[in-house]
């Protein structure tokens, strides 16, 4: 595996392919723009058109570049023009129509930092992450503005749309399998391991974007997918598959059961899913157990003597159903701990990770 200060500068047609790609790149925005003008459909659609040709032009990237840089230095152009396009008020086509977003200038971020985690093993691994949410993340859009009564909800600010959910998942994991069709067509010939990578990246994926508000999902979906994509494509990580995918239905298990339970909110089931796929799916047990426990007696213990604590409830604006926010201070750190002992093998965190469920 090379290492960083072992990849060649770009050569002189890279170089030159960078400028290319800078005005391709903004012909896509302006048909978006001229679109948006003809149809005069909402502004969603022309931001969605460019949301999905980007994400697929990405796939070519591994074909136009073998250095990282030049992809790196796109990044940066493109999370600074929009940054100046919002500023300015310009190219109100795709920077959030309905509410201020910062998703524009998120997305190249995203692409930057996933270049820089995984483009010296795998190039393929990055362009996959971008494309599956592009085509995810504009599908929800599409099929939440389209219908007339959606079922709605909304998890930390942003309004969502149960349909767009669903059709993000389902068109995440035709997209994982259409871009590896693309990228490594031999991968198909593992059918079944490419579907259960493409449902646990989809799984994880929606329930960011779920969470997320304000187009943080532009950055907390792809890296969510980069990382499910990386465990799957990447086997010296030394992580279990099947612990891994264990973790996601276990997740999905206690939070449903603590949902109707009334001990969680909806976002507090979400966020629980995800962080019960982090903590079991990469430290298994014995990560797993003390949060779980921790879970059920405090749970126990916050439905004890309810109609004692309800004045206190008032005050404090806190009830012993748990949203996202609970969810994150009380397992947020320990899920943090569960992923540097991932990255970091050689460090002992485990004392560190007892000391915040006690903590909490």
């Amino acid at each position: 595996m090379p290492l960083w200060h072992e990849i060649l500068w770009p050569d002189v047609v890279e170089w030159v392919r960078v400028p290319l790609v800078i005005i391709a790149l903004a012909g896509l925005i302006g048909v978006g723009e001229v679109l948006r003008h003809i149809t005069r459909l909402s502004p969603e659609y022309s931001r969605k058109f460019v949301h999905i040709a980007v994400g697929a032009a990405l796939l070519l990237a591994p074909r136009l570049f073998i250095s990282p840089i030049p992809l790196l230095v796109l990044s940066l152009v493109f999370a600074i023009a929009n940054a100046v396009a919002i500023k300015a008020g310009w190219l109100k086509g795709i920077h959030g129509p309905f509410r201020q977003s910062l998703g524009t200038v998120y997305f190249p971020i995203s692409l930057f930092v996933l270049t820089v985690l995984f483009w010296h093993r795998s190039p393929d691994l990055v362009v996959l992450a971008m494309f599956t949410f592009s085509m995810g993340d504009a599908a929800a859009a599409i099929v939440g503005e389209s219908l007339k009564r959606p079922t709605v909800y909304s998890l930390s600010g942003d309004v969502k749309s149960a349909e767009g959910s669903l059709a993000m998942f389902f068109v995440t994991v035709f997209s994982v399998v259409a871009g590896l069709w693309y990228l490594n067509p031999r991968m198909l010939d593992s059918l079944q391991f490419v579907l259960i990578m493409a449902a646990a990246a989809a799984t994880l994926g929606t329930f960011w974007e779920a969470l997320s508000s304000r187009g943080w999902d532009n950055i907390s979906v792809p890296l969510s997918h980069g990382f499910v994509l990386s465990l799957f494509l990447l086997p010296t990580t030394g992580i279990s598959l099947q612990q891994f995918v264990l973790g996601i239905s276990l997740g999905l298990i206690i939070a449903t059961a603590a949902y109707y339970l009334h001990a969680l909110s909806l976002s507090g089931a979400v966020a629980t899913s995800i962080l019960a796929s982090v903590i079991f799916g990469l430290g298994g047990w014995k990560w797993a157990m003390p949060i779980v426990v921790f879970f059920a007696f405090s749970s126990a213990l916050s439905f004890a003597g309810r109609a004692l604590k309800s004045d206190l409830e008032s005050v404090f604006e806190k009830s012993s159903t748990r949203d996202h926010g609970q969810v994150a201070a009380n397992g947020g750190i320990g899920g943090v701990l569960v992923v540097l002992s991932f990255a970091f093998p050689a460090v002992d965190w485990y004392p560190a990770y007892i000391g915040t469920i006690a903590a909490v």
